[in-house]
């Protein structure tokens, strides 16, 4: 461990839980490619959680969000094994699925877009304000906002950001995870997948206009994969039901090309994901940030969920409720 540079936003070591003995997976992708590969190769980027400081490029963060996360995997193959989890186990796995909401590559892009927007609604507040110049004649005698807005200046975020939020929001979603009660479902078959935003969670039959779907509340559903045969499901408060692993599989192979950006990856081909994937190739979890104005400022509004919101609305029916999912509907699948 030490001065890594390649960060995984969906660990290794939970890859391998959906890799062959060789430790490959089949990736697909919402553009039509597929391939072999090493779990080395997925689901990573170069300094991810990397930031400047005094000049120099600090991987610190992602080495301590190893050690935790290095302490998870024990514990998650525990949880595959014995088909149960504990009351003991909660507060690890919550604190993991934390790690993977606030890890991915989406949502850091969302904290960066925030901050470009505030720091530009706030240039474009003191231009109206008369307190900011115009830029000299060689850019045109534009105002500042102009050059933002026309890629002629670029603003620039330290990753540093992105971490205070991270720290500051990862505490709050591991007591919100923990109100969930979970149940593990086996699916003898093997056939779950993985992809690029695993943790997934809906209100089947509810839409959230203004902000989007919150993580928890009375209808909230989350499914998260643990392995090629196992999955983790989590409802808000209730006693969980009996539940149908065929049909648990469709719909989490479902949600999970559903939210991905771009890929997800198995231990086999499966017939019903490139379908999947090119139902919602156009679909993703993601985050708009937008700025509006009004008389006194600006609000910079943060939106999270299935987006553009006109393809959601097309595939909407597609969500099963856990309600459906219990044994006795297997002819759902």
């Amino acid at each position: 461990m030490g001065n890594s540079r390649k960060h995984h936003f969906v660990q290794r070591a939970h890859l391998a839980m959906f890799a062959d003995d060789s430790e490959q997976v089949v990736v697909l992708s919402k553009d039509g490619r597929r391939f072999r590969t090493s779990i080395s190769n997925i689901f990573a980027q170069r300094d991810l959680y990397s930031f400047e400081n005094n000049g120099a490029i600090s991987t610190i963060f992602e080495d301590a969000i190893s050690v935790l996360e290095d302490g998870v995997f024990p514990v998650l193959k525990k949880i595959c094994n014995r088909l149960s989890i504990q009351d003991e186990d909660q507060e690890l796995i919550a604190a993991y699925m934390a790690c993977s909401l606030l890890r991915n590559p989406g949502f850091q892009n969302h904290v960066h877009e925030f901050y470009k927007m505030q720091l530009r609604g706030r240039v474009d507040l003191l231009e109206k304000l008369g307190r900011l110049p115009a830029y000299p004649k060689e850019f045109g005698g534009s105002t500042l906002t102009e050059l933002i807005d026309s890629g002629k200046i670029e603003i620039e975020i330290n990753n540093s950001k992105y971490l205070d939020i991270f720290k500051k929001c990862f505490a709050d979603l591991i007591n919100v995870l923990m109100t969930f009660q979970y149940s593990i479902v086996h699916v003898p078959n093997g056939n779950l997948i993985i992809g690029d935003h695993p943790l997934t969670f809906f209100h089947p039959g509810q839409e959230f206009f203004e902000i989007g779907p919150p993580l928890g509340g009375a209808s909230c559903e989350l499914m998260f994969p643990l392995s090629k045969e196992v999955i983790l499901i989590g409802q808000w408060r209730k006693a969980i039901i009996d539940f149908d692993p065929s049909l648990v599989a469709a719909q989490s192979n479902l949600r999970q090309a559903m939210f991905s950006s771009m890929f997800v990856a198995g231990n086999d081909e499966f017939p019903e994901i490139p379908s999947y994937l090119e139902r919602y190739r156009e679909l993703s979890f993601s985050y708009n940030v937008s700025v509006i104005p009004h008389e006194a400022g600006f609000h910079t509004v943060m939106r999270r969920g299935l987006f553009p919101s006109s393809k959601r609305q097309k595939v909407w029916a597609d969500i099963v409720p856990f309600s459906e999912l219990c044994a006795g509907n297997s002819s759902r699948s």
